[in-house]
């Protein structure tokens, strides 16, 4: 079919493609407006190693160990462990699947940057989950990187 025949059978059917039109615009605006509104709330982590040296080798093996804690940090948050620290800091009676479902937490390749997200219908919960996981995530690695009986920890978590 070249242009030409297509413009004469628009033509033809031009009726037929407004109505289209203005019938799939007004299906879309019906569902945005009878959709509650989700709101996501958002907070950053710094992950950095506490061995503080001026030699560069070990400056760069800090900073690997550092990207490597931060995505096994984001894993650990992403699962159910995650949700339950949401739920038992902020005493909330959803279940742990619940919960999951609304937090994430992301490592950008070669980055210590932690992203976390929380995504609810209600703008005070979605704010108050991602505040929750910023503030135990820090409290999480301290007690994962003690587990082995050292006295101070080698990672430290901070708010970004």
């Amino acid at each position: 079919m070249e242009i030409g025949q297509l413009i004469d059978l628009l033509r033809a059917r031009r009726r037929l493609a407004l109505l289209s039109i203005l019938l799939c615009t007004a299906a879309a605006a019906a569902l945005a407006w009878t959709r509650p509104p989700t709101y996501l709330a958002k907070a950053q982590l710094f992950v950095s190693t506490n061995v503080r040296t001026g030699e560069i080798e070990q400056a760069f093996e800090g900073e690997r160990y550092a990207q490597q804690r931060a995505r096994s940090y984001a894993q650990i948050v992403s699962s159910a462990r995650g949700a339950e620290l949401v739920i038992e800091s902020l005493g909330l009676s959803a279940s742990v699947g619940e919960i999951d479902d609304k937090i994430r937490a992301s490592v950008a390749p070669n980055s210590v940057v932690i992203d976390v997200s929380a995504r609810d219908r209600s703008a005070e919960l979605a704010t108050a989950m991602a505040t929750a996981l910023a503030e135990e995530i820090p409290r999480l690695a301290d007690r994962l990187e003690r587990a082995g009986g050292s006295g101070r920890s080698p990672i430290e978590v901070t708010g970004a």
